[in-house]
């Protein structure tokens, strides 16, 4: 089954949370039930208002890219079709609990970036590090 879209929230820091269903049958009336979050964040100046990046914008965007993207999934397997839907449900009021104060703090993006970017393995075990 192709991913679905369940909802999208405007969160209050000015990013967008997508929910999407990525359920799938597995066999007979059972199903793996996989709801994920996603946050698509621009890599920009505009979310270090309230800190200081250790290295300029412009190099963050040179090695993350103009974008990073956020996902967190929750997962439950061999779920009765019965369940299917109400699973879905909670998965998905989960997230919306989640966004109210997780996702919407005004510190999420910047520190997602950052994050994405210590985790290069040329800055994470230095400019000798090779594949």
């Amino acid at each position: 089954m192709a991913d679905k879209l369940i909802d999208t929230l405007n969160l209050e820091n000015g990013l967008t949370l997508n929910l999407m269903d990525n359920s799938r049958k597995i066999a007979g009336d059972r199903y793996v039930i996989r709801v994920t979050a996603r946050i698509s964040i621009d890599v920009d100046e505009k979310w270090f208002t309230t800190t200081r990046p250790p290295v300029p914008v412009s190099v963050l965007r040179e090695k993350l890219g103009d974008k990073v993207v956020f996902t967190q999934t929750h997962e439950r397997n061999f779920i009765d079709e019965n369940e299917r839907i109400p699973m879905t449900d909670s998965f998905a009021d989960r997230f919306r609990t989640k966004s109210a104060t997780y996702f919407a703090h005004p510190d999420f993006a910047w520190k997602f970036i950052l994050r994405q970017y210590n985790e290069l393995p040329e800055v994470k075990y230095g400019p000798s590090y090779r594949v």
